[in-house]
Formats: structure tokens, sequence, C-alpha cells
């Protein structure tokens, strides 16, 4: 396992308008706010990493998926990458696809559970607002 793997990540999207529009565009999300309960849901919950390494990089790409939501979170060095629905072969045909055509190392492991309380921490915080509205 990669030194540092288990640091809590900076939980601030930096996915781009472009994702959450797609996810908007196939239904995937209601809105904004479902975005995130979807995303800090399936981190706080989430049983399943894929640490990926590329081999020409330093930077490590943390995959975590929530399989009852069929939601993956894709971690990077600065934050949440994007969040979006998979089927429920998407890790194996995935991973098959990053190691051989990208060059990418998977690994498996477990999310941290420093990781797992703060996303659950914004989780709770994004449900009680979505109540109150």
């Amino acid at each position: 396992m990669p030194e540092g793997v288990e640091a809590i990540e900076v939980l601030v999207p930096i996915y781009g308008i472009e994702s959450l529009l797609t996810r908007l565009k196939y239904k995937q999300i209601i809105d904004e706010l479902d975005y995130l309960l979807k995303t800090f849901k399936a981190l706080a919950q989430s049983s399943r990493v894929i640490i990926m390494k590329p081999k020409s990089e330093k930077s490590w790409t943390r995959v975590y998926y929530l399989e009852d939501l069929s939601w993956c979170v894709i971690l990077g060095r600065g934050g949440i990458i994007t969040s979006f629905r998979v089927e429920k072969d998407w890790f194996k045909d995935r991973l098959e696809f990053y190691r051989e055509k990208l060059g990418y190392e998977p690994y498996g492991g477990s999310p941290s559970e420093e990781l797992k309380r703060s996303a659950k921490r914004i989780y709770d915080v994004c449900r009680r607002f979505r109540e109150r509205s």
C-alpha cells in the first residue's frame, strides 16, 4: 500500500461543471444537492477502494464504490474529481482498461475510517438541508 493512502483527502469537488451537467443529462441526479448527497454517502459508506497509480507519475487516484447505491467516487490529489452511477461490472471492465490501455497499477484496499467519518458529517449536513427545503 502506498504511503499516505490512509490520509484524509480534501473534500472539495474539482469535477467541473461538465461532470455535473453530464449527471443531470443522463438523469443520474435530480440537482446539485443530490449529486453531493450521493457523492458523500458513497464515501461515507464505501467498503471498497481501488487505488490506481499511473506508471509514469507519482500521483495516486482513489476510486470509492458503494454497491447499494451503484455510485462511484474518484478522488485525486486535489480532492473529488467526479462521481457517477456505475453498472455492476464497471470495476472489472474499467480496471482492465486502466491497466492495459493507460498503464495504471491498481491496488485494492479499505477506505480510511477518518475519511468515512468526515464524509458522513458532510452527508448529514446535506441531508438535513434537503429535508428542510
